[in-house]
């Protein structure tokens, strides 16, 4: 039976590899290495704000309601993150901090967007996509209200060339 500390501490660990095969053997089964990292995740736990406890202990209970292959799905993920570089796994938290500030609507649209992207057929004109989205994230809020403003002058001069013409 699988201890509530020990599926705790293994999502703390984000369920690495050793680690999630240890969730179903009883703690005093465990490897010496084994037991010290759960207790290190669990004195690391311990050390952190009640918030952010709580917001650990939801997203345990999400993880156990997921499918095994949801599980096996994250654990994967967590994997492929932590192989990236140092760089790319900080810009990758950025991007989360300012996600988790949006709004919930503007949450839902950023992820209509990436979705409407992630369907496009052409690989290099959905890379491009991409790109342009994450620019857009990367700018504040005046920056993106001078882009609009460029962006509705330069429709205007087209239209009035076009209109011109006729």
């Amino acid at each position: 039976m699988r201890s509530g500390l020990l599926t705790l501490l293994l999502c703390l660990a984000s369920a690495p590899a050793a680690l999630a095969q240890a969730a179903d053997a009883p703690f005093d089964q465990l490897s010496d290495g084994q037991k010290e990292q759960l207790r290190g995740q669990l004195e690391k736990f311990k050390s952190l704000p009640p918030q952010e406890q709580v917001r650990i202990r939801e997203n345990l209970k999400r993880f156990q309601q997921m499918t095994p292959q949801e599980q096996s799905q994250v654990r994967a993920n967590y994997q492929a993150f932590k192989a990236l570089p140092p760089a790319e796994q900080q810009r990758i938290r950025q991007a989360y901090v300012h996600f988790q500030s949006m709004t919930p609507e503007a949450r839902e649209g950023l992820r209509e967007r990436l979705q409407k992207i992630m369907n496009i057929q052409d690989p290099e004109r959905r890379t491009k996509m991409l790109e342009n989205l994450e620019r857009w994230l990367k700018m504040t809020p005046e920056e993106r209200e001078r882009f609009r403003e460029e962006a509705k002058d330069r429709r205007e001069d087209r239209e009035e060339k076009h209109h011109h013409k006729d």
